[in-house]
């Protein structure tokens, strides 16, 4: 035998009882939240602070390699000016067309070498400076998170208490609220509950909108007309609205 008292309620005032079991659960799903991992807030304000750590470690690394390759094309620039003056120090000494022309050539390569090297220096020089006017900014952002992090940990405890306090009257309120319900809708109720999610569903062109399965015509029109509760033959979801995308 059922705990509950037997209701003899309207339809109407069925499905009023429905949306506000449905909001008190929707709710004790988020103290049961801040209870088990703290408030959102909390989770968000991490998640800041994370993304403001990698950001800085981010812009920290890229200097960091553009400096490193700054200094790689420094060397291989250095080498190439040497062989380039080497070159044209030798292209003094010969005495022949043929070999003066071969010359040309090797020194005109030598200059085009030198002049990739020194601009690989400036593009490094210039992608270093750029992740160097970025650290100030990211380290404020971070000094930012933390406090802001630090401000809601210290909330917590106190936050905590509160949903603990909230939860109990609102599971005893829930009680009471179940106990309004016919018994057959209170079990179809309990069923959609304990699948987990929202335990009402809206039906839009036949199509129930938490399965995406078609629901019988016949379920929508007692819906429409108040005259009986029904759930989604697929998900076991109560529907609770019934729309067309015409209207």
């Amino acid at each position: 035998m059922s705990p509950y008292p037997q209701a003899t309620t309207s339809i109407d005032e069925q499905m009023l009882t429905l949306s506000k079991l449905a909001k008190a659960d929707v709710r004790l799903h988020e103290l049961e939240a801040i209870l088990k991992s703290g408030p959102r807030e909390l989770g968000d304000r991490r998640a800041v602070h994370q993304q403001a750590e990698e950001a800085l470690a981010a812009a920290q690394l890229g200097r960091k390699d553009a400096e490193e390759a700054k200094a790689t094309a420094e060397k291989e620039l250095a080498t190439a000016e040497r062989r380039l003056e080497q070159s044209k120090e030798n292209a003094k000494r010969i005495a022949t067309e043929v070999q003066l022309e071969a010359s040309k050539v090797e020194i005109a390569a030598l200059q085009t070498r030198r002049d990739e090297w020194e601009d690989a220096v400036l593009a490094q020089m210039a992608l270093a400076e750029k992740f160097e006017k970025q650290v100030p900014g990211l380290k404020k952002a971070l000094k930012t998170a933390e406090a802001a992090l630090a401000k809601v940990e210290k909330s917590v405890p106190e936050l905590v208490e509160k949903a603990k306090k909230e939860a109990v009257t609102l599971l005893r309120k829930r009680d009471r609220t179940l106990a309004n319900l016919d018994a057959v809708v209170r079990r179809l109720y309990q069923t959609a509950a304990h699948r987990g999610g929202s335990p009402l569903t809206t039906v839009l062109d036949k199509i129930c909108q938490t399965c995406h399965t078609r629901v019988p015509p016949q379920y929508l029109i007692e819906t429409l007309q108040s005259k009986a509760v029904h759930v989604c033959p697929n998900c076991k979801k109560i529907v609770a609205k019934v729309m067309h995308s015409d209207d």
